[in-house]
């Protein structure tokens, strides 16, 4: 069992990827991308974390297998979204020196952690009438399935930040100090959330081969730390194996 697990990867595909990291408390991170329309894993990582250099490296190794990477759904880490940014760095190289035509990687936020995000700052029976109204607009966000419904959604949204945007961009200050703080953090919070997605929220709807959540992983985390839990005191070593070869034996299935 010491022995790497490992499966061919099939070449010069598309392939719409969903990628997501899980933790254990002994500090071990299972990064996995899985192609969508076959639910297959093409590469996996254990390491200790969501790494730039490790996830960049990791895309660029799909892609060398003649792989076209058409877009990869994510819950917005921030090292992720730094990692796609280099792929597509890599991608305009590899253009430029081979005289090719590759298209850039789509970038799709998951649509469930965004609504999620939003909802854990501003919850069912937060004070503000501004808040509750917010909560109102992000509630609709996992309902989005048609164009008409996000233009109705962006409207929404963009008109309740004009109406208060003084209220939500508003800073304390103390009186001693230069030290100032966001009077309203968790309306400011929420409201980025949506703000800061909003460029990448709505691919999938011109493209429906782009799954618009990562829940796919998520049941797929679940049932591996169900399964792992039934093996309770495995060292270091055995724990990453048993975990690498569970990736190995699922994507046979």
């Amino acid at each position: 069992m010491e022995d790497y697990p490992c499966w061919s990867i099939p070449s010069k595909r598309v392939v719409n990827l969903v990628i997501d990291g899980t933790y254990w408390s002994n500090k071990i991170c299972l990064f996995i991308y899985r192609e969508n329309e076959l639910k297959e894993t093409l590469l996996y990582r254990t390491t200790t974390g969501e790494y730039v250099e490790e996830i960049t490296e990791d895309l660029i190794n799909i892609m060398s297998t003649g792989m076209i990477i058409e877009s990869i759904t994510c819950d917005g880490h921030k090292s992720v979204l730094k990692a796609i940014k280099e792929a597509n760095k890599h991608i305009k190289n590899y253009n430029k020196a081979n005289n090719t035509k590759i298209n850039q990687i789509i970038v799709q936020r998951c649509m469930v952690h965004i609504q999620r995000s939003c909802l854990t700052h501003l919850r069912q029976d937060h004070k503000s009438i501004e808040g509750r109204r917010l909560r109102a607009i992000a509630m609709t966000i996992c309902r989005i399935n048609t164009k008409s419904k996000k233009e109705l959604f962006i409207n929404a949204f963009m008109y309740w930040f004009e109406q208060n945007k003084q209220y939500v961009t508003q800073f304390g200050y103390s009186a001693n100090s230069d030290i100032k703080w966001r009077t309203h953090k968790a309306i400011y919070s929420a409201y980025t959330s949506i703000k800061n997605a909003l460029p990448n929220m709505f691919n999938y709807l011109d493209n429906d081969k782009i799954p618009n959540t990562t829940n796919c992983l998520e049941g797929y985390f679940s049932h591996l730390k169900t399964d792992i839990a039934l093996h309770r005191g495995l060292s270091h070593n055995h724990f990453k194996n048993f975990v690498r070869w569970y990736v190995y034996f699922k994507n046979k299935k």
